[in-house]
């Protein structure tokens, strides 16, 4: 079983993995899936490419790379962005109107 602790940083949120002994050999890829489960496997792959994994201070941006046991990957993971909604001017059909509504 592996180990996961979040804490807050200024650009985000840094989550840390520990591998197991039983899941020695796992891809890189896999093992996050597994540590981080609100994360979806799209959402590391996008992490590991923009160089957000990290394993001792070193950049890991292959999921293909296999675990060992002990090591610990540091996950950056940054705020999502503010969503701005734009209205959209759509032709509605009104159907009935009388002095009530």
């Amino acid at each position: 079983m592996n180990s996961v602790k979040a804490s807050p940083s200024v650009d985000g949120t840094l989550r840390a993995a520990a591998v197991a002994a039983e899941q020695a050999g796992e891809r890189l890829d896999r093992f996050l899936a597994a540590a981080l489960p609100e994360l979806s496997r799209s959402r590391l792959q996008a992490l590991l490419a923009s160089g957000a994994v990290t394993r001792a201070g070193q950049t890991i941006g292959d999921g293909n790379t296999r675990v060992k046991p002990g090591e610990i990957y540091d996950v950056r993971v940054p705020e999502p962005a503010p969503a701005l909604p734009q209205a959209q001017d759509i032709p509605l059909t009104v159907v009935h109107e009388d002095a009530d509504l």
